[in-house]
């Protein structure tokens, strides 16, 4: 059998088969152990001492049933005691009368449920087939013509009794398989439903940059074009001028502060390319557009990492060079990344103005870059001081694809 049950309770409760059965299987002892003691009370043909035998045979038994399995569990070499009792008692209660082999009824089924597989099982079972076979002899006289009798009607209640245990263990291992079948699929309905998730909160996240791009940065851009043309005319006084430049500026964070959010919001580029060559794809475009020193150092032993890992390096790389595009200032910035026995490190750090990491700038980004490194079990570290610049430090597991 697959099953190891220490108890009828605990079998239960591992095969699904059982938890709807077990009460009447229990009902079952309780009555075979009823009549067997009612036999033992009206049969004419034993004398008191036996009738008193039989009877603590049954009972005793019950007990140590209802005690050790029923309202057990017993662990361990219990079970293998309790079947050793049983043998026992079918050899006794048999040699008293042949009447008694009715516990056979109760403790061929109980072989099988209080065993581990096919073999013990049929050991079982044999050994009751004995017992009993020896006992009815003892009762009736060892002659040959009474085991020529008899051996033929113990065969086949053997014969029964080991196709019972073949059905049971068809039962329990089809039971077990649909179990880890259905396991399994509520594990890819789960993921199956985060990557839906991910994939609508992405899609969303395009499109949220898309129409900051579209909208918000290109009336910026328009703004500022539109003050430079004004500023540009001779006519212009110097009030105006002034006040154009001002708009000119403001404009400009904001274009800045738009073009941010586009590239907060924008999927991660990873498709064709692996996490190195993003990274370094990343501190160019970066280095081109915000006209700052950029020095990229990324490590080529990190193709091999799963999808949700490099995605995660490359959001918490993302996110530092949004946040020094937005508030740093910075003329010159590192960004590292490499891997390090099961841990892929990436440092990207910046001489611009600096924040306090516990203060109110420590913003939506930062817990969102947080988030999701908790998410896969890494870590995030952050040094800063006004002034001196930024460091930020991150760890994830560096999780193989054969990994996931």
């Amino acid at each position: 059998m697959t099953a190891d049950p220490t108890s009828a309770g605990t079998l239960a409760r591992a095969e699904g088969m059982w938890a709807s059965t077990i009460t009447g299987w229990h009902y079952a002892m309780w009555g075979v152990t009823a009549l067997g003691i009612l036999s033992a009370l009206t049969l004419n043909e034993i004398t008191m001492t036996e009738r008193l035998t039989a009877g603590a045979v049954f009972a005793g038994l019950f007990g140590l049933y209802l005690i050790g399995i029923q309202h057990g569990p017993w662990p361990g070499r219990h079970p293998r005691v309790y079947l050793a009792a049983a043998v026992v008692g079918v050899g006794l209660a048999c040699g008293i009368h042949p009447t008694f082999s009715l516990l056979l009824f109760i403790v061929y089924p109980q072989a099988w449920l209080f065993t581990h597989d096919l073999r013990h099982g049929a050991t079982v079972t044999a050994l009751l087939t004995g017992a009993a076979m020896l006992g009815i002899l003892n009762s009736v006289g060892f002659t040959w013509a009474n085991t020529r009798t008899l051996a033929p009607q113990l065969l086949v209640s053997m014969g029964f009794s080991l196709m019972l245990g073949w059905w049971i263990s068809r039962i329990i291992a089809q039971s077990v398989e649909r179990a880890e079948l259905i396991e399994e699929l509520d594990r890819t309905r789960a993921a199956l439903a985060v990557a839906n998730q991910q994939d609508g909160i992405a899609q969303e996240r395009a499109r949220m940059a898309r129409e900051i791009h579209d909208t918000l940065a290109q009336g910026f851009t328009s703004v500022v074009m539109l003050a430079q043309a004004a500023a540009a005319r001779a006519d212009v006084p110097e009030a105006v001028r002034d006040q154009l430049a001002t708009i000119e500026d403001v404009a400009r964070d904001n274009l800045a502060e738009a073009r941010a959010l586009v590239t907060a919001f924008s999927p991660a580029d990873l498709d064709g390319a692996p996490l190195p060559d993003a990274v370094r794809r990343l501190g160019e475009r970066f280095a081109r557009e915000c006209g700052v020193t950029v020095r990229t150092r990324v490590t080529d032993d990190l193709h091999d990492l799963a999808p949700a890992t490099q995605v995660v390096a490359l959001r918490a790389v993302q996110e530092s060079l949004s946040n020094i595009r937005r508030h740093a200032g910075a003329t010159s910035v590192q960004v590292g990344v490499e891997r390090s026995e099961n841990r892929v490190r990436l440092i990207v750090a910046d001489d611009g103005a600096g924040f306090d990491p516990d203060g109110d700038r420590a913003g939506f980004g930062l817990a969102l870059m947080r988030r999701r490194v908790d998410e896969v079990g890494g870590s995030v570290h952050i040094e800063s001081r006004l002034g001196r610049g930024t460091v930020v430090r991150v760890e994830v597991p560096a999780t193989s694809r054969a990994g996931e």
